[in-house]
Order: structure tokens, then C-alpha cells, then sequence
């Protein structure tokens, strides 16, 4: 069959989108196909499109007949900045695919990468996993290396949850541990799921949603997903125009979100999105809560799989009963970036088996490496200041902690400062950290936190204009606390509470917002059922000694570490 390609961009790609015909014919060519289409239809590619405007340049790759009929359509995007080919929805779009009439499924993606190759001047081209049920036979195809078209593929077998495996979800509900927790939840506060199915809704929890997104996945990898891409939210708020669409839900509890979906969805099949959890919760599985509400709200709702899409997530392959082939391709449209190509691949994966055979964690080295050379790109100075002084502490350290202790007795007779500027447990404050004059940077930060909110610590901060200036923590005593930014162990006794980890950003002087912290954190100790209170000052905070002396803390204990040449001494001093 006779086959015409047609590249339309910019202005006229948008016109094509107003035009009643060519989009009802989109949807035609989508209800026709036996793949998996949904993030190919109109309702997210058009939502994408407009709310990535500013980013993206629009593209439609179409195959046309002898009558002039649309028989294929590939919607792209060529980004304006860096000047890069995607598919539509970019990073957002689980999988690259493209739509036409069955006849044309092998010659129509042929055609559309030669077209691409003449008109666009690509070297390559990634494209993310196509799309499950689709017919791959084309990537082999000599027409490709007729043209010059060198494919690169990856395999991948990807976990699918089928809901209507009994056993499988049986097993899955009877979880002691997430059976316990939810238990937990119903009895203290509440606990239910909802299906978010209105934008007036979704923009009164979503700025609650991306916070929670954006702290666990800085801290996990480094990213924070909706304050570094301010389309984002516009995006996925605009995506429940079409609610049929997109399955958004909230785990509840005591009326606030607990944990959150937003994955697309079709007839059948609702594929895993974008999910998060309030971090406060991290010692309650709250995400796996989730997995388990979600699962029973979608069979209610009568569909019949949850596709995990692509990753190695443990808890993917805990949920998933059925695996599906992907297909992940790179285009290269020379032999020589298909040389560069395989060159690449071969050291990355020789790297990745070597950390794995050290013992380290390929993701983490990863997102080490990657932190340090954008934290160099964007202020080299702070980061060149940063790893030299990192190289000195490896050769020599010295530094001196002081304990001090006070009687929960005495406590209450003490004249509290006002306090109404701290906040306990807002996590949200952390997110306005800022990391250039300090060793520590946001990721570590929000890391570490992640792991006390799971011990059951408190916070306490205060922000200045949008900056978080202080914080500290509070943690019930009565064990062994490891204090991962001194690298020291302390033993905490029966009935205490420590007070530790002050931070105050540089620019900031002064003591009194340091003596607000004190003071909320001794207002809060009073309702917990403990007898003395210890807090934690390092040698250098002299004025903080006086203010926590005048309090009435006493001296109790001192650490004393020296760090020289890999080797590491701790002391400790009692009173």
C-alpha cells in the first residue's frame, strides 16, 4: 500500500489540534488499535501540548493514503531550548508509541523515521518503552539499514498486577504488617480511599500532593519534580478536564492526604503514575497502604489490570503476577553514533557491575556523581569550596560536643519567649533549605529527616522569607541515638528527651530565633511523659551555652572526636 508521510510543526500542528475532522479521525485511529493508546490519545497529548507550550515546539509525524486520509499519526515535540526530539509528554508519557490503521503498523514507523532522518537532521534518538501489545517486527527491518537507521534495543520485563487473580490479591491483603498498620489508621483517625474526579478538587489538595513528591524524591534521587518543572502541576490539573482518562486517587486519613495516585487509565487497565506520601508517616508503610487500597478500589471499580510499568522497585515485583516484554529502542542515524552508542552502553554497564561487585549502589553513586556536577555547573565556586573542604576533613578533624541537662520539673517555671513562628512538623520547610553555605546539601538533609520521621522525632523550624533559617530535632531517649551528621553514638537514659541537630543558616544572626526553637521544643516536652531533657551544642556555639545555662541546663556530658589519616577517635567526659 501507497504511503505518504507529512511533518507538521509549530503553528500548523496547532491548527491541526482545532480541526473537529483530524481529531475525530485521532480518536478513530486510537479505538482501532489493539495496543495500549492512552497516553497517544487526544486527551494527553493535547493537554500536554498547551500547558508545555513555552517549552515545546508541537509535532505531527502523519502517514496519509492515496485518498488523502490520515492512516498514521506520531505526536512529537522538539524541545526550543535544547533542541531534542521526544514523543509528546516527554519524561511524563510512560510509553513512546504512535497510532495507525493495522495495515500500516510495520511500514507506517519505517516510514515516519525516515522522514524524521531527511527533514529534522537528528543524530539519535531515545525513545522510552513502547507501548505494551504493539508490533516491534519493523526494528529489525532492512529499509531501516537501507537508510542508514541503526537500532540500539533494550529488553525489559515489565510487572503487571492481574486484579482478577484471587489468590494473588488474597495474599497481598492478608500482609500482617500492612494489615496492623491499617488497623492502626482506622482506629485512630480514620482511613479511607477517594477517586479525585473534579479539577476544582484536585487544585485544593495538589499543592499538598507535590510537596509531598517533591521532599521524597529529593531526598531519594535528587530531584524535585514540580518545583524544578513549574509546567508540571498546570499539567496534571488540567489532565482531570478528561477524568475518564486519569485515575487520581488519595489515601485519607484524619482528612488529610496520607498518600496519593495519578496514573493514566483506559477501559481496562490503570497504569501507575506519579504516587507520593506525607514523609511524616514514613514508619507506618503508608505507600503500601496504598498499594493495597488502590488495588481493592479498582477492582470495585471493574478493572481488570495495574500495570507497575517499567523499574526494578521491589515493591513492583511484589505486587506484579504477570510480566510483559517491552521494547525500549535508540534510534542512531549513522554507524558512527551507533558505534558511540554501543561504546557507551558497554562502559556504562561495565561501571554498574563493577559498584555491584564493590558492594556499592550503582543508583547512589549515581545521583552522588550527578548532585556534585550540578551543584558545580550551577555555582562553581560554592562547589569547588565544598569538595576541598570535604578533602580536608578526610585528612584531619577535631571536633567537640557538650551535653547539658535539665529537670522536666523545672520546665514549666521557665518565662517562654514567644513562639508562634516555629512550626512542628512541617516537613514542607525543609524544601526551602539552602544548601550553598553549608557541607550538607538538600538531598542528604531531606534523606536524614526521612529516617528520624521513621524513628518517631519532631521537628521544629522557622522560615524567613521563603528560607528555612533554623530547625532542630526532639527524640525520646532511652537508646543507643546515632547521630549521623557528627558520625558519634550517644546512649540517651530511661525517661530523657534529646534535644539535638540545631542548624542556623549563616545568614542569620542573632540568638533570639535560636532561643524560640529552645523554648517551643521545651513547651513540647512538658506533655510527654519523661523526667529530664538533654540538648546538644557543639564547642564553637559559646553564646549558645550561655542562653541554654541561663535556661537552667547543666553540664552532663562531652564527646570529643579526632579524625586524622582514616583513623577516628571518640572520648567521652562525664561531668
Amino acid at each position: 500500500m501507497s504511503l505518504e508521510v507529512k511533518i507538521v510543526k509549530g503553528n500548523k500542528a496547532l491548527e491541526l489540534l482545532r480541526d473537529n475532522t483530524f481529531m475525530a479521525r485521532w480518536e478513530e485511529l486510537a479505538n482501532q488499535s489493539p495496543k495500549v493508546t492512552v497516553i497517544q490519545e487526544p486527551p494527553f497529548v493535547k493537554t500536554w501540548y498547551y500547558q508545555y507550550s513555552n517549552k515545546y515546539q508541537p509535532i505531527l509525524v502523519l502517514g496519509v493514503d492515496t485518498n488523502s486520509k490520515v492512516v498514521g499519526l506520531l505526536p512529537l515535540a522538539l524541545s526550543i531550548k535544547e533542541k531534542y526530539l521526544t514523543h509528546a509528554g516527554a519524561v511524563q508519557a510512560e510509553y513512546h508509541g504512535w497510532l495507525c490503521q493495522s495495515a500500516y503498523d510495520q511500514d507506517f514507523p519505517i516510514q515516519a523515521l525516515i522522514a524524521i532522518k531527511r527533514k529534522l537532521g537528528l543524530k539519535k534518538w531515545q525513545w522510552s518503552w513502547i507501548p505494551p501489545k504493539s508490533k516491534v517486527n519493523w526494528l529489525h527491518s532492512k529499509a531501516l539499514r537501507k537508510e542508514n537507521i541503526h537500532v540500539r534495543i533494550a529488553l525489559h520485563d515489565a510487572p503487571v498486577l492481574d486484579l482478577s487473580d484471587e489468590q494473588k490479591v488474597a495474599r497481598l491483603q492478608k500482609n500482617r504488617s500492612i494489615k496492623t498498620k491499617i488497623n492502626r489508621y482506622k482506629k485512630k483517625s480514620g482511613l479511607y480511599i477517594e477517586r479525585i474526579k473534579t479539577k476544582e478538587k484536585a487544585l485544593q489538595v495538589f499543592d499538598v500532593l507535590s510537596s509531598q513528591c517533591d521532599f521524597r524524591q529529593m531526598a531519594r534521587y535528587q530531584s524535585a519534580p514540580f518545583a524544578n518543572d513549574k509546567n508540571k502541576k498546570p499539567f496534571y490539573i488540567e489532565r482531570m478536564n478528561f477524568p475518564e482518562h486519569n485515575h487520581f486517587t488519595i489515601l485519607w486519613s484524619n482528612n488529610t492526604p496520607l498518600a496519593f495516585h495519578f496514573g493514566a487509565c483506559d477501559s481496562t487497565t490503570v497504569y501507575l503514575g506519579l504516587t507520593s506520601y506525607n514523609p511524616l508517616e514514613e514508619r507506618n508503610s503508608p505507600g503500601g497502604i496504598l498499594m493495597i487500597k488502590l488495588m481493592e478500589l479498582l477492582r470495585e471499580e471493574g478493572y481488570r489490570y495495574l500495570d507497575l510499568t517499567p523499574g526494578e522497585e521491589v515493591f513492583k515485583q511484589n505486587y506484579s503476577n504477570l510480566r510483559q516484554k517491552l521494547y525500549k529502542p535508540m534510534f542512531c542515524f549513522s554507524k558512527r553514533e551507533k558505534l558511540i552508542a554501543d561504546l557507551g552502553h558497554f562502559t556504562r554497564k561495565t561501571i554498574k557491575n563493577s559498584l555491584a561487585f564493590a558492594g556499592a549502589e550503582p543508583g547512589n553513586v549515581k545521583n552522588k556523581l550527578f548532585g556534585n556536577i550540578a551543584l558545580l555547573t550551577k555555582n562553581p565556586k560554592v562547589a569547588l569550596s565544598k569538595m576541598l573542604r570535604k578533602l580536608v576533613l578526610c585528612l584531619y578533624m577535631r571536633e567537640v560536643y557538650s551535653y547539658y541537662k535539665l529537670s522536666v520539673n523545672d520546665v514549666s517555671a521557665i518565662n517562654f519567649q514567644n513562639a508562634k513562628r516555629v512550626k512542628i512538623n512541617n516537613y514542607e520547610d525543609l524544601l526551602l533549605y539552602n544548601e550553598a553555605n553549608t557541607g550538607l546539601s538538600k538531598t542528604e538533609l531531606l534523606s536524614q529527616a526521612l529516617g528520624r520521621f521513621s524513628s518517631g522525632e519532631i521537628l521544629f523550624t522557622i522560615v524567613e522569607n521563603e528560607v528555612l533559617v533554623h530547625y532542630g530535632w526532639m527524640t525520646k531517649g532511652a537508646k543507643q541515638n546515632s547521630f549521623s551528621d557528627i558520625d558519634m553514638v550517644f546512649n540517651s537514659h530511661t525517661n530523657s528527651i534529646v534535644l539535638y541537630n540545631f542548624f542556623k543558616d549563616l545568614n542569620c544572626s542573632g540568638q533570639r530565633l535560636s532561643m524560640m526553637i529552645i523554648h517551643k521544643m521545651l513547651t513540647e516536652c512538658i506533655q510527654h511523659d519523661r523526667e529530664e531533657l538533654l540538648i546538644r551544642t557543639s564547642e564553637e556555639s559559646s553564646s549558645s551555652i550561655r542562653e541554654i545555662e541561663n535556661i537552667g541546663f547543666r553540664f552532663y556530658r562531652k564527646f570529643r572526636r579526632v579524625k586524622f589519616l582514616g583513623f577516628n577517635r571518640v572520648k567521652a567526659y562525664d561531668q
